[in-house]
């Protein structure tokens, strides 16, 4: 029988999301952002998972007026996001699920010349 190796990843409580500005939590509180997760947790969307690309956030409605973020970038601007994220999932009175579900996902800075390879490659 083959061993299964075990996966490693870092993860992040909410504890550990920067704190809004508040500009940042006036945007968070705005209607449309709030109709926009209300709509995305109806019955009909269990289970079902989206990438917001916006603010490099990955979320999962699971039900019981949950949403569970599965992935976000470690980048500033994806972790300050998520924190609005948070905030307006909570101005709901829902729920979001970060740590041990979500996988932060490194920020890999690529050289120019990797830049231009894959720009090469593409044309």
């Amino acid at each position: 029988m083959q061993e299964k190796s075990k996966i490693t990843y870092n993860t992040l409580s909410e504890d550990e999301l920067p704190i809004l500005c508040s500009k940042d939590t006036f945007t968070a509180l705005h209607e449309t952002n709030k109709n926009y997760i209300m709509s995305f947790m109806k019955p009909t969307n269990l289970g079902k998972h989206i990438y917001l690309h916006e603010i490099g956030v990955s979320i999962q409605f699971v039900g019981e007026n949950t949403v569970r973020c599965i992935a976000v970038s470690e980048q500033d601007d994806a972790l300050i996001g998520l924190s609005m994220l948070v905030c307006t999932i909570k101005a709901l009175g829902a729920k979001i699920e970060l740590a041990p579900y979500t996988v932060l996902i490194p920020y890999i800075l690529q050289s120019k010349n990797d830049v231009d390879v894959k720009t090469k490659e593409v044309v």
